[in-house]
């Protein structure tokens, strides 16, 4: 065997107990070796994308020890009605020293990119430029949106001529996932490549071990999911409350502005969750924020990026704030 070599990750417990160390050493200041234990069952256990023969990354080794690691999380995207395969990348880090392992590392993620779509929302800048230059495509702004709760919230929609309607007759909202028994289809349009949606995918995100993940949808009586909202607390801890991604099923945003109208009035709540304002990162794309009451608070640097599968080259790609290994 070289000094230095770039395999790929076989899973197993022994492999995991080799790994966590290694990954609590890499990112000071993050997970301590008890969470990544559980993050690393909530990727690879838990998920429900991910199969036994799933690729799970790459590590380096030099002279038989670690020297380096990038993770993949399993996932599933739509496109025109049907399941595509989609890798996370993930907790990229190789040792000072065999920096120069970066290019064959990336080389063989990037081969993946045949068969999978590939996502990455949280490179570091070293990572962005070598992205950037294999061609990955780069969202890199999102607009601010906020939005008031409470009667202020309610008084400034009415002042802007957009008073939040109400749910059809025998929908209700619901916060907890285990109330999802169907979703009425797995994704909201088939002309893009977005996120699959289904009972089991819902529940798995809002198990992460990473950051806390609140729900809220629009089910009829027989629990069927028609619209969604993921949000999270504001990472600043002041009472505000980011919206991570928005979905409907329906042929306009008209229940999806209703479930955000209960969200805001408080009739949506979550316990120690309660808040003064909605925020919400969104990219230019979403149709959802465009038809939403909220106000425009400028722009903001995110770091999304994601190289497509040839079959799926030619259709856009819908993003949002709840994607890739961010919060995961």
């Amino acid at each position: 065997m070289s000094a230095s070599k770039v395999l790929p990750y076989e899973d197993s417990a022994s492999a995991r107990e080799e790994l966590i160390p290694f990954l609590t050493g890499a990112f000071p200041g993050g997970p301590d070796a008890a969470r990544w234990r559980l993050r690393l069952a909530h990727w690879w256990d838990e998920n429900p994308f991910c199969e036994p023969g799933s690729p799970r990354g790459w590590v380096l080794r030099h002279e038989g020890r670690l020297a380096g690691f990038l993770g993949l999380i399993p996932a599933r995207y739509a496109a025109q009605g049907a399941p595509v395969s989609a890798l996370l990348g993930t907790s990229w880090y190789i040792v000072e020293g065999h920096r120069n392992a970066a290019l064959p590392m990336a080389m063989q993620y990037q081969r993946q990119a045949g068969a999978h779509l590939l996502v990455e929302t949280t490179p570091s800048p070293e990572v962005r430029a070598m992205l950037e230059r294999a061609g990955w495509t780069g969202e890199t702004r999102a607009r601010r949106l906020l939005l008031p709760c409470g009667a202020v919230g309610s008084a400034l929609v009415a002042l802007r001529g957009k008073a939040w309607p109400s749910l059809q007759p025998g929908r209700r909202v619901v916060t907890d996932t285990a109330e999802v028994l169907a979703v009425a289809r797995a994704w909201q349009r088939p002309d893009r490549l977005e996120k699959w949606v289904c009972p089991d995918s819902l529940r798995w995100y809002a198990a992460s071990t990473m950051r806390r993940h609140l729900f809220a949808g629009v089910v009829d009586g027989a629990g069927c999911l028609s619209s969604f909202a993921w949000l999270t607390p504001h990472h600043s801890g002041q009472a505000r409350l980011a919206v991570l991604e928005g979905f409907t099923t329906e042929a306009d945003d008209t229940e999806w502005r209703a479930l955000m109208g209960a969200v805001a009035r408080g009739e949506a709540a979550w316990p120690g969750a309660r808040a003064w304002a909605l925020t919400w990162l969104a990219f230019d794309t979403d149709e959802l924020a465009a038809g939403a009451p909220f106000l425009r608070a400028g722009w903001v640097d995110v770091c999304h990026y994601h190289k497509k599968p040839p079959a799926q080259a030619a259709l856009p790609k819908h993003s949002v704030m709840a994607e890739g290994d961010f919060g995961l």
